[in-house]
């Protein structure tokens, strides 16, 4: 039977021409297929790096928020860093150290000395009984030849006139000390004015919660109306004495002002604002 002469739907198919195949699967075998990018593995990557971006950030803040809290929680539970952070004051070349109830002593500290510690021997201690055994005891007109700053004397009280004694001691710098008696004759001091020069360095102990922040001239300055002592620093030594006295203390540019008196607050503001 004659394939042409069936009906379409019982044609027999036609066997294809092995040459045909032959040549088809050989070009087949030497065509190379371009790689499929992995456009599932651009997307992933994206947005990770999105992800990475935002949550980066938020992580460094975490991070300077939870240092922060340790610093302040250290702070307020640990006594010993809670008194250091609480005692230590500076008006000028004065370091005022407070005695808290938190501390049982006082930590000596060297005011010239850099943010890191070397181990040095601690300074000899020289006691002073009074202000007026001092050593440099000089005049008002030599003093003022041997110094490269104005002296000032106050011209509030009326009465108070000049210094009955004046005193240039050296120091690691200079202090100046000048110094009213109540009597000329007497050795009862009615008031004390003392200079440090940018290089001389002195240090305050007193007790924690007597003190207030005062403006002279409208300098920072500070009101101590307890007993303390007070220790000049003179290189490996020092001189300290005891003051029974009110302090007011201050500074103008780059020399720092203590004046001790007896007076009160309002007094004594009045007395250093009158200098010239």
């Amino acid at each position: 039977m004659n394939s042409n002469n069936l009906p379409p739907n019982q044609q027999i198919p036609e066997q294809p021409d092995p040459q045909v195949e032959a040549l088809l699967h050989d070009v087949a075998q030497r065509y190379h297929y371009l790689d499929t990018p992995d456009i599932a593995g651009a997307v992933r990557q994206r947005l990770n790096s999105k992800q990475q971006t935002i949550w980066r950030p938020n992580m460094a803040l975490r991070v300077v928020l939870l240092v922060l809290i340790i610093g302040l929680l250290t702070i307020i539970f640990v006594p010993q860093v809670r008194a250091f952070v609480l005692e230590v004051l500076r008006i000028g070349n004065i370091t005022i150290i407070r005695e808290t109830p938190t501390s049982t002593q006082a930590p000596t500290l060297n005011p010239t000395e850099t943010r890191t510690p070397r181990p040095t021997a601690p300074p000899t201690a020289t006691p002073l009984p009074s202000v007026l055994s001092l050593s440099g005891e000089t005049t008002l007109e030599e003093l003022q030849a041997q110094v490269n700053f104005p002296i000032p004397l106050p011209r509030y009280p009326a009465d108070l006139g000049v210094p009955d004694r004046i005193y240039r001691t050296k120091l690691q710098g200079l202090l100046v000390t000048l110094v009213w008696l109540d009597d000329s004759s007497s050795d009862s001091v009615r008031l004390v004015l003392e200079i440090l020069d940018p290089s001389a360095y002195a240090a305050k102990n007193y007790p924690f919660g007597d003190e207030q922040a005062v403006k002279v001239n409208g300098q920072e300055g500070l009101w101590i109306s307890s007993v303390h002592q007070i220790a000049y620093f003179a290189g490996s030594s020092q001189l300290v004495r005891t003051v029974d006295a009110n302090v007011l203390l201050w500074s103008v540019g780059r020399l720092t002002y203590r004046l001790e008196s007896k007076v009160p607050l309002e007094e004594a503001l009045k007395i250093a604002e009158s200098l010239e």
